[in-house]
């Protein structure tokens, strides 16, 4: 999940005056932050994962949500064994089709 924690000052700029340096100190903490961005869009991309954006003012709440709703919908296979006493094997199959 990407969360935004740039503030506004750090991304457009304050609307006072800087000391020296603070200004091109800025400037290089809005420029790791696009790489940080970039970098993350394209590890999802690459590892077939899918990236939640929380919203700043909105908090992860609704991002929370979507992975939860995910996470639901997936499956889990387990086998019980009958009798503890006795030691058996199973050859189960499981054929996994794509719907997509």
């Amino acid at each position: 999940m990407a969360y935004d924690t740039l503030t506004d000052e750090v991304r457009y700029g304050p609307k006072r005056e800087l000391k020296p340096g603070i200004k091109d100190r800025y400037a290089a903490i809005r420029d790791e932050h696009k790489l940080g961005d970039e970098n993350l869009h394209s590890l999802a991309e690459r590892v077939g994962a899918r990236l939640y954006q929380a919203d700043p003012k909105a908090g992860a709440t609704k991002p929370f949500a979507e992975i939860a709703a995910e996470l639901s919908q997936q499956y889990s296979l387990g086998t019980i064994q009958r009798n503890r006493d006795r030691p058996t094997t199973s050859r189960d199959k499981v054929r996994v089709t794509d719907l997509d």
